[in-house]
């Protein structure tokens, strides 16, 4: 299991999907910037999500995938314009 990922992965300008299921993983809440990545799995962390996800972290981001995980709040509006 992946417990802590430093914080260059979130920032990364090329990274293109990002799958990390079954980790436990740390997600930071604000600084995520990945102008590149379509494809974003966090399944089954059984995490609290609490990252506000927003187009402009995000902008050509069209996979979310957050199931077994809470949730505080739904992505941003802006989000809907790409999502499968």
């Amino acid at each position: 299991n992946i417990s802590y990922i430093l914080n260059g992965l979130w920032t990364h300008d090329e990274l293109t999907a990002i799958a990390l299921g079954n980790n436990h993983i740390i997600l930071p809440v604000v600084g995520i910037n990945l102008p590149s990545l379509s494809m974003l799995s966090l399944t089954d962390n059984d995490i609290t999500i609490e990252t506000k996800f927003h187009q402009n972290q995000f902008p050509v981001l069209f996979a979310l995938y957050l199931n077994g995980n809470s949730l505080l709040q739904f992505p941003d509006e802006s989000m809907k314009t790409n999502m499968l």
